[in-house]
């Protein structure tokens, strides 16, 4: 009897464990597989094959109770038999079968998630591809020559002015209402030299990028080196677009994929197939609702009959009807301009003179300006100026002076910023200067600080002027004060003391390294103006720039003589690749004075009077040098340059040759 209880003791544990096992494993199941990772039908057959296997279990465990209690009082033989018998055998293989329905489900939802993992691995290596490409695309668009420092906001041009709030109002008014939604592609903003169209344009430009709007900019600047050309107009354009319109990057991928050398070819070939067709493949659907683009001082440009073709190419972008491109341009009203918008449907463009605005409208804006700068002129100088200087009757006064020329305006205010002088005094310099063309009102007192008593002394200042003002202002590309010592064969100091002079028409920064640059290219006109030669009052200081050209070339041949030489970066082989060269090296191996003597030498000396007068020094250069200037040319990646530079040599001697046979 003993041994029977036992026995019905034992079954009854292995059917309870049996089911407490059972359990386990389904709620495990039903927490782990059971969920919204998966399709709608393989979570159904989950949730009713788990349901048919808790019913087996259920049934399971109603008979095991029905037998206890049906066998109560039962022989105990009886009662073990009932318990690990018929129908608990059958049920215990019905839950199996339901166990193994549930299984089948498993293992098709372990397929499912990894087949789901799997293409999320798939769609990883796409993404991956995609981004790939981006970099490729990426890289391509770097390979874009760029033109540097001519795009607003740029590291060269952080320090110039944008418009004083509360001047120019209706007109920015008037611009930034064209770029959001007018219907004609272009805005010509001219006027003449001084009136400040630069300043303009860089208060557009930053009103456009903080809606948005800016699609790319190009800043002209004569003397600027890349700057002053259009070499790189298009290449540095299309570089910006394509971070504002991405879509037309493929296009501009597949234009350079095809021909590399675009970047190098006609203006037109550059505009049609590295901007006009990309844009045109943009699609419909990935419209833009504006993008302007700004270009400021295109009288700038360098040859005027590239000016001609740009003004031809760019009414094209109105093709691209899905994006609504438009381009804000300044410049001064010279006849390639003008002949150039002649061409142009006059419907298709808005123009504004801005020298015909409203004359008291510009003369209180140039009052605004004065009142602002004589501010904090009396600010810093708080122990020798009263709070009310220099009065309302002289700002009036200058402001008529000065219109329209906001130049004359900022030049004042510069030179009577000097702390090494009364600002009374030089304030009054300008009052009594008003004789004269405007430009010459403007220039004539700071030049008239050379004019001192002693005439040996006047006429040594003068002699300084012509050599170091003279050179600066007709520079290919501005160069340092160290750079500049270099080129002159002249003691930093001298030219340092001699600047001194100058601070209010000239940008001279504090860092020797750092490029001198002219504050506003009317003071380079006024100084080479034939008007400047024929007044006696001012033809000491006109300057002779075919004659300085020749004197600048000759310089640079003279650098280029000192310093160039076989393997001049001491490389350690010659199959040394330009890249693998560290820029480091090249800048110690090739200073500025170099990199500009070996770049834009064949330029001074196409600009010469008498060319033939320094041939000779020049063949005595490329007898020893040839080979080394074209090293070095390619040292700095400028090898095309060389050949353009040689062709123009070519043409020169052509020329003298045939002058010399003639006489």
């Amino acid at each position: 009897m003993a041994k029977n209880h036992t026995d019905r003791k034992g079954a009854l544990f292995d059917s309870s464990g049996y089911l407490a096992d059972l359990l386990t494993r389904c709620a495990f199941i039903e927490k782990q597989f059971y969920g919204d990772r998966d399709p709608v039908i393989v979570n159904i057959e989950k949730e009713r094959s788990i349901v048919r296997v808790y019913v087996a279990i259920l049934r399971y465990s109603a008979e095991v109770r029905r037998v206890q209690q049906s066998n109560k009082g039962k022989d105990i033989a009886e009662s073990v038999t009932a318990i690990t018998g018929q129908p608990l055998t059958q049920l215990k293989t019905s839950i199996k079968e339901e166990e193994a329905h549930l299984y089948h489900w498993l293992v098709l939802d372990q397929h499912l998630h990894r087949r789901k993992e799997a293409e999320a691995t798939l769609n990883r290596l796409d993404k991956l591809t995609v981004d790939i490409q981006e970099v490729r695309d990426a890289v391509d668009m770097l390979n874009l020559p760029f033109a540097k420092g001519a795009f607003f906001g740029s590291f060269e041009d952080q320090h110039e002015d944008e418009c004083l709030p509360g001047t120019r109002t209706d007109l920015l008014q008037q611009v930034q209402g064209w770029g959001r939604s007018s219907d004609k592609h272009l805005f010509w903003l001219n006027g003449m030299a001084g009136t400040g169209k630069s300043t303009i344009a860089r208060t557009v430009a930053r009103a456009f990028e903080e809606d948005g709007i800016l699609g790319a900019s190009f800043f002209f600047k004569r003397g600027e080196g890349d700057r002053g050309s259009t070499a790189k107009f298009f290449s540095t354009i299309v570089k910006q677009l394509a971070v504002h319109i991405p879509q037309m990057v493929p296009g501009v991928r597949k234009a350079l994929g095809e021909d590399p050398a675009i970047p190098g070819k006609s203006l037109r070939e550059q505009f049609n197939k590295l901007m006009l067709q990309p844009l045109l493949a943009v699609k419909h659907g990935e419209a833009i609702d504006a993008t302007v683009i700004v270009i400021d001082a295109l009288d700038e440009c360098e040859p005027q009959e590239d000016v001609e073709i740009i003004l031809d190419l760019l009414p094209g972008v109105e093709t691209a009807t899905n994006l609504a491109i438009r381009f804000f341009l300044t410049s001064r009203p010279e006849i390639p301009i003008r002949f150039g918008f002649d061409q142009i449907d006059r419907s298709k463009y808005q123009n504004t003179i801005l020298q015909n605005l409203d004359e008291d409208v510009i003369k209180h804006d140039i009052a605004l300006y004065l009142r602002e700068e004589f501010s904090k002129i009396q600010q810093r100088r708080l122990h020798d100026l009263p709070s009310s200087w220099p009065g309302d009757k002289r700002i009036e006064d200058l402001a008529i002076m000065a219109c329209p020329l906001f130049i004359f305006a900022a030049t004042v205010c510069r030179f009577v910023a000097d702390r090494r002088f009364d600002p009374d005094e030089r304030l009054q310099e300008f009052s009594t200067s008003s004789t004269g063309s405007k430009m010459d009102g403007t220039y004539r007192p700071v030049l008239n600080q050379l004019l001192v008593q002693d005439a040996t002394d006047r006429n040594k200042l003068i002699e300084k002027f012509q050599k170091i003002i003279g050179v600066i202002i007709l520079l290919a590309n501005p160069l340092s004060l160290s750079s500049l010592a270099e080129l002159l064969e002249t003691p930093e100091r001298h030219i340092r003391i001699h600047l001194d002079l100058f601070h209010s028409v000239l940008s001279i920064p504090s860092d020797a390294r750092l490029p001198i640059r002219t504050l506003h290219l009317s003071f380079h006109d006024y100084l080479v103006n034939d008007r400047t030669k024929d007044e006696e009052a001012t033809s000491q200081f006109w300057v002779d720039k075919r004659a300085k050209h020749e004197l600048i070339a000759s310089q640079c041949v003279t650098v280029m003589g000192r310093y160039l030489k076989k393997n001049i970066c001491e490389l350690p082989s010659y199959g040394t690749s330009r890249i693998e060269i560290h820029l480091d090296s090249i800048a110690r191996y090739l200073p500025p004075a170099l990199q500009y003597a070996c770049r834009y030498w064949v330029y001074h000396l196409t600009q010469s009077p008498a060319p033939a007068r320094i041939l000779d020094k020049v063949f005595i250069f490329l007898k020893e040098h040839l080979l080394h200037w074209f090293e070095a040319m390619g040292i700095l990646g400028m090898i095309s340059e060389a050949i353009i530079a040689v062709n123009s040599l070519l043409q020169l001697t052509k020329v003298s040759n045939e002058l010399a046979c003639g006489s």
